[in-house]
């Protein structure tokens, strides 16, 4: 996924549905560890869990998004494989954008004028996607899980930067997360706390890219 530009460092996960692996011959679920990097894992690493999220095989931690995954694969028998990208771009447009063209969320209206029903949503991306999602499916009474990954920070809980409030209580992506419910969650503030520390993030990329240039007090400016 690294190679095809589609994650950056660590991000994203791969899961699979196994048959029948699980207790009393019920299905289990292949899914790769959390905060590992691609290199370096090998098949053992790769973590079993059944559907409630228990660990059956392996020693390291689930993905930090195996409620969503799991949500996807209880829900939609017909799911065999989930692949959760973390394309770098579409990150960055849902950090820099207030309004995202309309695409997706034409096409869910479209679906339902046509009479289709949906009785579940699962929405996974960049903030002012999963926003718009939401909008959307809220028109309908969809019920929306969203993931709040792009928020989070350390992932441990002792920054504090992914606070949220999500419906009248306050939360940490990280580790009350990171799926919630889409429809309860305050995503004017949620998209103001991710864009807190944008200059501080543009100029660290300019240095990382351009070496340290100029930092003032000569005078010459």
């Amino acid at each position: 996924m690294r190679d095809a530009g589609l994650i950056k460092g660590n991000g994203g996960n791969v899961s699979m549905r196994v048959a029948g692996a699980g207790p009393d011959g019920a299905d289990a679920f292949l899914v790769t560890p959390t905060a590992m990097s691609y290199d370096t894992m090998v098949p053992s690493d790769v973590v079993l869990v059944d559907a409630e999220g228990n660990t059956l095989n392996g020693s390291r931690r689930p993905t930090s998004d195996m409620t969503a995954v799991l949500y996807i694969f209880r829900n939609m028998p017909q799911v065999n494989v989930v692949i959760h990208t973390h394309q770098p771009y579409a990150t960055a447009l849902g950090l820099v954008v207030d309004e995202l063209p309309a695409d997706f969320t034409t096409v869910i209206d479209e679906l339902v004028a046509e009479g289709k029903e949906y009785n579940h949503c699962v929405c996974i991306g960049p903030m002012i996607m999963m926003k718009f999602c939401c909008l959307t499916t809220a028109k309908y009474n969809i019920p929306t899980i969203v993931s709040m990954n792009p928020i989070m920070v350390d992932g441990t809980g002792m920054c504090g930067a992914c606070r949220l409030t999500v419906g009248d209580e306050v939360k940490f992506a990280c580790v009350d997360g990171p799926e919630f419910d889409g429809h309860k969650i305050n995503w004017a503030e949620c998209m103001k706390r991710a864009a807190m520390y944008r200059t501080e993030e543009g100029e660290a990329k300019t240095r990382y890219l351009e070496g340290k240039t100029h930092e003032g007090g000569c005078g010459n400016c």
